[in-house]
């Protein structure tokens, strides 16, 4: 419920932040036209340059928050998973959550393509790294990293540290919330695991010493 409202919030906003990319698109055209006149002082150019370089700043943020809410339904097929994870950790780097955090990408190299529904796989991944978030209120060290495993399979891992691990998310991880008596150990995690499984893969939760790790083995795919 909690990634639904993130995720409907994101699709309200999206319309808003197209028009005030219209706005930012008038402000730099209109600031590059008049540096290129050059009408300007030395000091009208300082002042000019630097409100250029924060609309990129600017628009280069609308268009990740866009780019990470825009909506392909039914959209099945080919993904690639570097590829997503860049986009998706791009456009979650500089929201409140992550300002504590130090994040390392270790990718491979080589693009890593599996099967899955856009946006659901879009929808978990997000989920995932908002754990990871949440759980370093106090900062700490994230880690995404891929690797190729033998017999065709790729892994994907989201590894936190300095995070405490909450109890029952290693031995309960996966209960249903709609189970009788059950209560909901980590929603997320579960919601994850039934999206990998849909893609013919399986996922694994590890407890470490000062945090936690969610690794998601998945069947490589060739792009013909």
């Amino acid at each position: 419920m909690e990634l639904e409202r993130v995720f409907c919030q994101g699709v309200l906003v999206r319309p808003l932040l197209h028009e005030v990319n219209n706005s930012l698109a008038a402000i730099l055209g209109c600031t590059q036209l008049f540096l290129a006149s050059g009408q300007e002082g030395k000091e009208e150019s300082y002042d000019l340059r630097t409100i250029e370089q924060e609309v990129y700043r600017l628009r280069k943020m609308v268009h990740s928050f866009m780019n990470l809410f825009q909506l392909n339904p039914g959209v099945g097929g080919l993904l690639e998973m570097n590829s997503l994870l860049n986009l998706l950790l791009h456009s979650l780097k500089d929201q409140p959550i992550f300002s504590h955090i130090e994040l390392i990408k270790e990718f491979l190299p080589s693009n890593l393509y599996f099967r899955g529904n856009l946006d659901r796989w879009r929808a978990i991944l997000v989920g995932l790294l908002l754990k990871a978030g949440c759980s370093m209120q106090r900062g700490g060290l994230l880690r995404v990293s891929t690797s190729r495993k033998s017999g065709g399979i790729f892994e994907t891992t989201i590894e936190t540290s300095t995070a405490k691990m909450t109890e029952g998310m290693v031995t309960q991880p996966f209960i249903p919330f709609y189970s009788p008596g059950a209560r909901v150990k980590d929603l997320a995690v579960y919601l994850a695991q039934r999206t990998v499984r849909q893609s013919g893969g399986s996922l694994k939760v590890k407890c470490l010493p000062t945090g936690w790790a969610i690794s998601v083995s998945l069947p490589l795919q060739e792009r013909k």
